[in-house]
């Protein structure tokens, strides 16, 4: 039993960089309440993790987005 509850946290963790990419400043209660029992060095690799996660997703948003939206069928409308 104690596997799957470690299984589970380990599934709850992999999943921070995420909220954090998402709304850093708003998750960040989160974001200390799941890493309150890691030692601080597995606290800083989790918090670098989150942040190049989000600069990754940022920066793909950035090249794809257009041709993302173009694939999705969302027109651009030329207004200005």
């Amino acid at each position: 039993m104690d596997w799957l509850i470690q299984a589970a946290g380990h599934v709850v963790l992999s999943f921070v960089p995420l909220f954090v990419a998402m709304d850093a400043v708003g998750n960040l209660p989160f974001l200390l309440f799941l890493t309150a029992d890691a030692p601080p060095r597995r606290r800083n690799q989790m918090v670098r993790s989150a942040i190049l996660t989000g600069l990754g997703l940022g920066l793909g948003f950035v090249v794809l987005g257009k041709a993302v939206l173009l694939l999705l069928g969302v027109l651009p409308q030329m207004s200005f």
